[in-house]
């Protein structure tokens, strides 16, 4: 087992890791019967990550954060993910055509139901709200029953 997480990193690892359990420390005994056990559990292993500085996220992006060129290169691939990420989800860099070539037979006939299904629930809803603007009294008289009047 390599280290691979430097030390600016491993002090705030460990902080972050002590804070989360004394908050669901302090959880727990107002609350018992709701203990935050995943909170616990994720920051327990962030301190034991920041004790033992190895991380095994970082292995296995295989980035090394104990020098600043391991940091600037763990940096620049988050960084060209998040970009890679942000062109597709904006639809740059792939077009419709690209990414449906590459759906299988099963996938494409459930991408036409979808559509399908969303295209006569969009004309339902139109229809509905043609319908209410048409009766404006309909609303009123709906809610007229709702409450009891006193008098």
């Amino acid at each position: 087992m390599q280290k691979n997480v430097g030390t600016v990193d491993a002090v705030i690892r460990i902080t972050v890791g002590l804070l989360g359990l004394a908050y669901g420390v302090g959880r727990m005994s107002r609350r018992p019967y709701r203990t935050p056990w995943m909170l616990m559990a994720l920051s327990a292993m962030k301190v034991a990550e920041g004790v033992t500085r190895f991380c095994p996220m970082l292995y296995a992006m295989g980035v090394n954060s104990r020098d600043r060129v391991g940091l600037q290169n763990m940096l620049g691939k988050v960084k060209d993910m998040g970009a890679q990420a942000g062109l597709k989800q904006m639809g740059i860099g792939t077009t419709p055509k690209q990414e449906h070539a590459n759906l299988s037979a099963e996938d494409k006939q459930l991408e036409a139901a979808v559509q399908e299904y969303v295209s006569y629930r969009q004309a339902e809803e139109a229809s509905r709200s043609q319908g209410r603007e048409q009766k404006p009294d309909d609303h009123h008289s709906r809610d007229e029953h709702l409450y009891p009047t006193y008098s």
